[in-house]
């Protein structure tokens, strides 16, 4: 009887032996090779809990160990000093990375489906693009940009079950509101897994701002917002009048050069035209927003959300470019939407 008890606990031992190995050999472990890197720190970004983390290792001629962790979205992004940074998916098992320091966004992730499936994508569509457009003129330029952009859909198309479909398709969101009706049809073929993913919800919650967004014709979602000064402004209030809604930011390099343009406007119609500055600031920029308005001379209205380009103004007008310029008229109906000022110029013609 004891030699049976006895028995039963040596191989209750390596059953829990073997479900140890197993559990430890599925944590994710990234081997890295980038020739060129030498001994520079490489940098590991991901979110947990709502909470950015850094992780840092050091290559040792050219090669590195990393263990990565856990991601709010399951993305992690990797950083080579100073500003040269790649993504993959956290993914249990083993995962290569391979490259060269002169592409730092070419870096080829094996290991795992969906970093085998970002791979794909990347080395079929993304990064042949971002080398051809290099050296292209502006109008075929925007041509590349629109080829990369069918491709990339017919992509997720091909990928229904994948994360990565999710966040490419959630990307192109941003880049086009034209393809609403494609976006619904993709979105709707994914997996329950995909859509429930992080990925999968925020690509819904894009087509969703897409299709209540103010468009030309529609009426401007009205807002109340504080000045610099802490008062509060509600756009609703000045109808009667066109309304000119600058959306920027003092980080904005072309939403600064369009002052001078715009402090021209702001004199030309003066008595016909309200103008609204709507910035995309964090409280802890506060000063550096009021100094720019302050240089400016953009002394029409400014108010801002203090919530960066996340803020639900910024979101509910569906702000992806900065700048971007809506024109209202007297009714508070979107009259125009555009993203410079030459064009902005030519809209405000209609203003009597």
């Amino acid at each position: 009887m004891n030699k049976l008890i006895a028995a039963d606990k040596i191989v209750f031992f390596i059953a829990m032996a073997l479900i140890a190995f197993n559990a430890s050999a599925q944590k994710p472990k990234l081997t890295g090779y980038i020739k060129g890197v030498n001994d520079k720190p490489i940098v590991f970004g991901y979110s947990q809990k709502g909470k950015d983390h850094m992780d840092t290792v050091y290559a040792k001629n050219d090669h590195f160990v990393y263990f990565p962790k856990p991601t709010d979205d399951g993305m992690i992004r990797l950083t080579i000093n100073p500003a040269r940074s790649t993504r993959f998916w956290y993914e249990s098992g083993d995962i290569d990375l391979i490259g060269f320091i002169e592409k730092p966004y070419a870096l080829t992730v094996k290991g795992g489906t969906e970093n085998n499936i970002l791979t794909n994508y990347n080395t079929t569509i993304n990064w042949p693009y971002v080398d051809k457009m290099r050296t292209l003129s502006r109008s075929d330029f925007e041509a590349a940009i629109e080829e990369r952009r069918k491709a990339t859909l017919d992509f997720i198309a091909k990928y229904p079950n994948a994360r990565t479909s999710a966040n490419l398709l959630e990307q192109e969101t941003h880049h086009s509101d034209n393809d609403i009706n494609i976006f619904e049809k993709l979105f709707a073929s994914f997996s329950p897994s995909v859509k429930k993913s992080s990925d999968g919800q925020e690509v819904e919650k894009r087509i969703s701002i897409i299709k209540n967004q103010p468009v030309v014709g529609k009426k401007a979602i009205d807002f109340t917002l504080a000045d610099t000064s802490g008062k509060k402004v509600t756009l609703s209030s000045f109808q009667g009048k066109y309304v000119l809604l600058d959306f920027w930011g003092h980080w904005c390099s072309p939403c600064i050069g369009a002052f001078p343009d715009l402090v021209k406007i702001h004199e030309q119609y003066a008595d016909k035209l309200v103008m609204i500055g709507v910035a995309a600031e964090y409280n802890d920029d506060k000063k550096l927003w009021t100094k720019a308005i302050k240089k400016g001379n953009a002394t029409w209205i400014q108010v801002s959300e203090l919530e960066g380009d996340r803020g639900k103004v910024n979101t509910k007008y569906n702000i992806v470019e900065f700048p971007t310029y809506f024109l209202l008229d007297p009714n508070g109906m979107v009259v125009s939407r555009v993203n410079h000022v030459d064009e902005l110029k030519k809209v405000l013609e209609v203003v009597k």
